[in-house]
């Protein structure tokens, strides 16, 4: 794969060729306070194709001078931010101006059972945000060649926008495509269809929601639907839909994760919060109505009721992530939230101990590589996920081959992390159950599943991931003038 890569820039040395990123907060990905193990887009680009010809895809190689290719990163806060992209006469980023149409797409893509809101200003707002950015990336790149890699749900519209015979784009959907059904409850069906199919590559974490959009379109617009080479024909141009699963720089974490820092730190955070000899349950997520996480505590009193040799020796922590709380239904998240816990620490709690301990702050990342190592399982649980990277964080931090991974099986993860326990979060009883397996498992199968998790994330990291979407858009190309 990275020699194909590597073929791939080299083919371009005779030519002057952009890569210009357009994403949220792409410029630095570590935007929920815990997830430095996600290089920026940035790095991630230049790193990938300076390494593109070294041994194993490491990041010695060649320079994107050398042979033609710049990239630049433009994210929603620099380019709203520049001056020249104002909405309403206020800088601003698009999760806080597009609040609606976050509401609209986020449950629209999600099994998550929250109903979406629908709401015209809001749509003319989004679309006003997509014509923001094309402008300036038109600007941009006037008349040279140029590869446009955009980043998810926030920019639907764009690659139609910039659909020019010098620019190629692709696109990456973070969050899963709906099915059919769901999908069609949208106002904008048939206009977000057509923006899209002005990629020339549309790629979704797993196989399954590239089938949920072919379907999407062949019952929804006028499109020539190729279901051999995966590929969509609408208005003379093409669209290649294939899945790259994203992952994390699994080198990094686990070099941070076995450092002397990292161990100091397990045992002041065992110190800082009593926890002593007890055994630790983990949950990381940023706090959304999609994670599951009320679910996870209504499990995990289950757990105490039907085991409770456990109670005053096991503590879960969560790591909570406080999320768009100027939006109602992320309100009423967290207040469910802390409605359980309470209600759960309060029916079980004896002398100093409680059962869940709820950390609702950012975290840096030598605490979060901490709590991965003092973990003896780790509950990954949302509702639906397009991937779950905090699984594969987990996995890549476990350097010890210990611990045990709990993943929904509603997550793209479950696809490839296959030795993890997977569970049913809408199951109460059935997740109570496993938390029960992960907790009474030998060393033995702990270490032996380990290792094969470790082996899957270790052989599709993220500048696998990187290198595949740019191999792919590089295959394309320019007509000669």
């Amino acid at each position: 794969m990275m020699r194909s890569l590597f073929a791939g820039i080299s083919g371009l040395k005779n030519h002057i060729v952009r890569m210009d990123v357009i994403g949220n907060n792409i410029a630095n990905v570590n935007t929920t306070g815990f997830r430095a193990g996600r290089v920026s887009f940035q790095d991630l680009l230049s790193q990938t194709i300076r390494g593109a010809a070294a041994p194993q895809g490491g990041r010695g190689g060649i320079n994107p001078a050398q042979v033609g290719l710049g990239v630049s990163v433009a994210s929603v806060e620099n380019i709203m931010t520049q001056g020249s992209l104002q909405l309403s006469g206020k800088p601003t980023d698009l999760a806080i101006q597009g609040d609606g149409f976050f509401q609209l797409m986020l449950p629209d893509g999600s099994i998550a059972y929250t109903r979406p809101v629908f709401n015209e200003f809001d749509w003319l707002t989004y679309g006003a945000v997509n014509r923001k950015f094309a402008e300036a990336v038109l600007e941009e790149i006037g008349s040279r060649h140029a590869f446009v890699f955009i980043q998810d749900y926030h920019f639907a519209l764009l690659s139609r926008l910039l659909k020019r015979p010098n620019i190629h784009t692709a696109q990456f959907w973070h969050i899963p495509w709906p099915n059919l059904e769901a999908f069609q409850i949208c106002p904008w069906a048939e206009e977000l269809l057509d923006g899209l199919l002005g990629n020339d590559l549309l790629g979704f974490h797993i196989l399954y929601h590239c089938q949920n959009f072919i379907s999407t379109v062949d019952r929804t617009v006028e499109a020539l639907i190729d279901y051999e080479r995966s590929a969509i024909t609408r208005g003379g141009c093409t669209t290649l839909v294939r899945p790259f699963p994203i992952s994390v720089d699994t080198e990094t974490i686990a070099a941070h994760a076995m450092s002397p820092e990292v161990a100091a730190e397990m045992k002041r955070l065992r110190r800082r919060y009593g926890l002593g000899k007890q055994l630790i349950g983990l949950g990381v997520d940023r706090i959304d109505y999609t994670k599951g996480i009320p679910e996870r505590f209504r499990a995990l009193d289950r757990f105490f009721d039907r085991y409770p040799e456990f109670q005053g020796r096991l503590v879960f922590v969560e790591i909570g992530v406080p999320s768009r709380v100027h939006i109602d239904a992320y309100q009423r998240v967290n207040d469910e939230i802390d409605e359980v816990i309470e209600r759960v620490n309060w029916k079980y709690q004896r002398e100093a101990w409680k059962p869940i301990l709820y950390l609702k702050e950012h975290v840096s990342p030598l605490t979060l590589r901490a709590w991965y190592r003092l973990a003896d399982f780790c509950l990954v649980s949302p509702l639906h996920d397009g991937m779950n990277l905090v699984a594969k964080e987990f996995v890549a931090s476990r350097t010890d081959e210990q611990g045990v991974l709990l993943l929904s099986q509603f997550t793209g993860a479950a696809r490839e992390l296959t030795d993890a326990l997977l569970v049913n979060p809408y199951a109460t009883d059935q997740l109570a159950h496993v938390i029960h397996l992960a907790m009474t498992m030998t060393p033995e199968e702990r270490s032996r599943r380990m290792r094969k998790l470790r082996s899957a994330v270790q052989e599709r990291n993220i500048y696998r991931w990187a290198g595949n979407v740019l191999s792919s858009l590089l295959q394309f190309e320019f007509q000669e003038t």
